[in-house]
């Protein structure tokens, strides 16, 4: 898994990248999604800083834009933007598990028992 962070009017210093890189490293080493790569893009617009951030993932590519005064402050609302949709993925990716082969069998059993159940009612009523 890589960590670009790039710079558009902006020099970016080892510091910096360090503080970025330390940052959205928790995000990119995520074991349930899966991540390939994170490119984070810190631009400068006159008084204005924008961050965009993208995380790469096995079959998700999630986004965050943010702009602000304030590098850090910039940095910081993007990274827990991501790290919203990380949480939010995770849980979905985790919820959707499929059953064990021991659980899936019983609940089979339950449902046909359920379903004689039924048209045992339905023919004594029928009579």
């Amino acid at each position: 898994m890589s960590i670009k962070i790039n710079g558009r009017q902006l020099e970016i210093t080892s510091t910096i990248r360090e503080w970025v890189g330390d940052r959205l490293r928790n995000l990119a080493e995520d074991s349930v999604i899966k991540t390939t790569q994170l490119n984070a893009t810190l631009e400068r617009e006159k008084s204005t800083f924008r961050a965009s951030l993208v995380l790469n993932c096995k079959y998700h590519t999630l986004t965050a834009e943010v702009s602000g005064p304030d590098l850090g402050k910039v940095v910081e609302s993007g990274a827990r933007k991501l790290e919203a949709q990380v949480r939010s993925l995770r849980d979905k990716i985790r919820s959707h598990k499929v059953d064990g082969l021991a659980e899936s069998e019983q609940n089979k059993a339950e449902e046909a028992a359920a379903g004689s159940a039924a048209d045992a009612d339905t023919e004594k009523s029928a009579d």
